[in-house]
């Protein structure tokens, strides 16, 4: 069954991901970038969809979000997860553009972004479409990791590739994992069941390399779970 949507946005919204977009781009220009932008704040557990049409696009300014797809038996499989200053919407040059659901894993600050001053940005300035250009080179990076391990990875490579995914900046430059998350959240997350993944969990806490307790999963070992995937996401 189609997951109930708390907060739909309107139907010309899309998204894309970007890893710190405004980043790319010089201070003049990522000024002129924020122009007419308001700041959106969202509770954790909001689902929103977006549906293909015309630009939609925010900026995370803190918190976690979950963008995902789902089938219509409700097996669900993450597409990205992603953390503050990273982009959350349109490319200008993509069409058609695809429905995706987007759940807040945590509370969320966003900066939702002038479309009219974007598409100008988009067919005027050289500077904003050279980032967009590797914007879209990110994005299909991403794809390809994903589509990767979603369909030749073990249930064991997509539990590490899901977990690793997750880190924040902040985890990543304290090397300290640990997540709100159920094992059904983490099946639904990767495709799979809660029985499944029960099984694959266990192995790995006896390999000391996550630790779990009612509703939370701890990464001990970073790199024992990353090794996991050598040889399938480089």
């Amino acid at each position: 069954m189609r997951p109930r949507i708390i907060a739909p946005v309107a139907a010309d919204a899309d998204w894309r991901i970007s890893f710190g977009f405004l980043e790319l781009l010089d201070e003049g220009l990522r000024s002129h970038v924020v122009e007419g932008a308001r700041r959106i704040n969202q509770p954790a557990g909001l689902v929103r969809e977006y549906p293909g049409g015309a630009i939609t696009a925010d900026v995370i300014e803190s918190g976690l979000v979950r963008a995902y797809q789902i089938s219509e038996d409700g097996r669900q499989a993450t597409i990205a997860y992603l953390h503050a200053r990273q982009y959350l919407g349109t490319l200008p040059a993509l069409a058609p553009r695809p429905v995706v659901y987007v759940q807040h894993v945590t509370n969320a600050s966003l900066l939702r972004l002038d479309p009219d001053n974007l598409q100008n940005l988009f067919e005027t300035d050289i500077g904003f479409t050279r980032a967009l250009a590797i914007h879209t080179a990110n994005v299909l990076s991403r794809v390809v990791h994903v589509v990767t391990v979603r369909t030749l990875g073990t249930t064991r490579e997509r539990i590490a590739f899901d977990l690793l995914e997750r880190a924040s900046d902040e985890q990543l430059r304290s090397g300290t994992f640990e997540f709100a998350l159920t094992q059904e959240e983490l099946a639904d997350s990767i495709g799979s069941v809660r029985e499944v993944v029960s099984g694959h969990l266990g192995y790995l806490r006896r390999e000391g390399i996550v630790s779990t307790s009612r509703g939370r999963i701890r990464v001990n070992d970073p790199e024992r779970l990353a090794a996991i995937l050598h040889g399938l996401v480089t």
